[in-house]
């Protein structure tokens, strides 16, 4: 074989290898595909029709920020319903979310006890006051007989006195015996002694009037008292509201038995 034929053939070297440019492609691809999902707009679309929006300024405030949440609402103030008198419900005024103010009527009680005892006590009062008319009626006639009687008795008591007197000079121009005289001033002494004892019994008597008086009148003026707070009880048969407000709950149904300090509502 020719010695030129077999001439050695060089391979010309490559300024960028293949295996160096996948490598760096691979690196680009890396790195835009990081910026990517750096930089890209991540929230979600929402489409919303034209008529729904809204344009205003931005202005500087206090930002509200509303959750809903489960939960009770609980006023900062409650007041609770107790029944001052006990009986059966008659009637609701209110019920439960009503607002009411300091003194309406919300629940209506009966109680025939009461009544029953109210009309006892004004059946006692009636009588009470009745026995004091009669009692002032008797003392008045009374007086009026111890007057008619001391009129009585006064004119006998100057008829005696004058009999005495006239005695008394008879006796000393010796024209009557002394036991004439004897027998007149005794009469005398005898009716002064009974003008002074109906005295004292007018007296004494008047004294007894007065204390009866005051007495029937002080047991009438308790009467009038106690009936008053008796009246007053029945007035309790209102249950009320205590303050300005809203009815919460009001457990009391038509026809229920309440008793005396029982809780109702709030």
């Amino acid at each position: 074989m020719n010695n030129e034929m077999d001439t050695k053939i060089e391979r010309k070297r490559q300024r960028f290898p293949r295996r160096k440019i996948v490598s760096g492609a691979s690196i680009l691809a890396i790195a835009g595909c990081a910026l990517y999902l750096f930089f890209r707009d991540s929230a979600a679309s929402l489409t919303v029709e034209r008529s729904r929006i809204t344009v205003g300024s931005v202005e500087k405030g206090e930002f509200n920020d509303y959750i809903q949440v489960i939960g009770q609402a609980v006023p900062a103030r409650m007041v609770y319903l107790d029944a001052i008198e006990g009986g059966k419900v008659e009637e609701r005024l209110y019920e439960e979310g009503a607002v009411v103010r300091q003194g309406d009527v919300i629940l209506r009680l009966s109680n025939p006890l009461l009544n029953i005892g109210i009309l006892q006590s004004e059946a006692d009062l009636a009588y009470q006051e009745n026995e004091l008319r009669n009692t002032r009626i008797r003392m008045e006639q009374e007086r009026l007989s111890l007057k008619q009687e001391r009129i009585g008795m006064w004119k006998e008591y100057l008829m005696r006195k004058r009999r005495r007197e006239q005695c008394r000079k008879l006796m000393n121009e010796d024209l009557i015996a002394r036991e004439e005289y004897l027998r007149a001033n005794e009469a005398f002494d005898a009716i002064h002694q009974q003008l002074a004892t109906l005295d004292e019994r007018i007296r004494q008597d008047s004294l007894f009037r007065l204390a009866q008086v005051s007495s029937l009148d002080e047991n009438i003026r308790h009467m009038k008292q106690s009936l008053v707070l008796i009246r007053r009880r029945l007035e309790n048969l209102k249950v009320k509201a205590p303050i300005n407000g809203q009815v919460g709950n009001l457990d009391a149904q038509i026809g229920q038995s309440i008793a005396p300090g029982e809780h109702i509502g709030r």
